[in-house]
């Protein structure tokens, strides 16, 4: 962008440039919504046009869904990482001039939950591949239908592989020893760091998994039971 002073702007010709002060700026372009055409061209043997044409396939996705996987990938990092619900997104949407049904957003990520299932396996198998797993879950509200008016409480059970610094990151209404069985592949063996909770001692000590998992405690953990002792007792003061 090219700012001349006002004096200049009025009498050009009787000024000459003898160089330019520059300063940068940061910019923002909003995103802006596309349509995105496919064209897949019919054909039909030049010597049997008797038989029916063929024509290039859909993906699956393309198939059921009219978002192309730019928008998918944008709607995912919006809601799971950034954690805007459905309707701030939809309305973020439509202040764009694309008005979409949250209940379509909603739609679309288990869409893409379905088509991103190989990915998913693959991290799974990754994270588990080197014998060593630190585990751990979190509590997480969240809307259940057939409860009206009552959030649930969910957990969101992560499994990270320090060697590989990879993590899985799995959903789960329980808390229970059947989502550690559900999670962690039935031929692991190896070790798996985590607090003391009981479902870990359980799932470690099942007989299908006995004999074949090591559980290591975890520091941080252990660290804390220090500072609670110190502000418990009078003495000793660590």
């Amino acid at each position: 962008m090219l700012i001349d002073p006002e004096e200049v702007k009025a009498d050009p010709e009787a000024w000459a440039c003898i160089g330019a002060e520059e300063t940068k700026l940061i910019d923002y372009t909003p995103g802006r919504f596309a349509c995105q055409k496919l064209v897949r061209r019919k054909y039909v043997r030049k010597d049997a046009r008797h038989l029916p044409p063929v024509t290039a396939p859909l993906h699956t996705l393309q198939d059921r869904c009219i978002a192309t996987p730019r928008l998918l990938a944008h709607t995912a990092a919006s809601h799971f990482e950034l954690h805007l619900p459905y309707y701030r997104i939809a309305q973020m949407y439509a202040r764009q001039g694309m008005p979409i049904e949250r209940q379509t957003l909603g739609g679309w990520m288990g869409m893409a939950h379905e088509a991103s299932g190989l990915i998913i396996e693959q991290i799974k198998r990754d994270v588990f591949a080197d014998g060593y797993v630190q585990g751990d879950e979190t509590p997480v509200k969240y809307q259940d239908p057939a409860r009206q008016g009552v959030c649930g409480t969910g957990y969101l059970w992560v499994c990270h592989n320090p060697v590989r610094n990879i993590s899985l990151f799995v959903w789960r209404t329980s808390r229970a020893t059947a989502s550690l069985e559900s999670i962690v592949p039935p031929d692991f063996k190896g070790i798996i760091q985590c607090d003391g909770y009981s479902a870990y001692e359980s799932f470690a000590g099942s007989p299908a998994r006995a004999g074949r998992i090591e559980l290591a405690g975890c520091l941080a953990h252990m660290r804390r039971r220090f500072f609670e002792a110190q502000a418990e007792g009078a003495d000793p003061q660590w």
